[in-house]
């Protein structure tokens, strides 16, 4: 059940662009969360902020 990925350059047009989506859809959910995450530190560390 292992896919087996291509290196890059011997990737077809098609390929290239349905792995250059997939991989944006990554970093972009990545991202996300990581801003997610940035905000829940930022409460713990100042809580005095969110009560206004």
């Amino acid at each position: 059940m292992t896919k087996e990925i291509k290196k890059y350059e011997k990737m077809t047009s098609e390929e290239k662009v349905k792995y250059l989506e997939t991989k944006n859809l990554y970093l972009e959910a990545e991202n996300e969360y990581l801003k997610k995450l940035r905000a829940v530190i930022q409460n713990r560390k100042n809580p005095q902020q969110k009560k206004k």
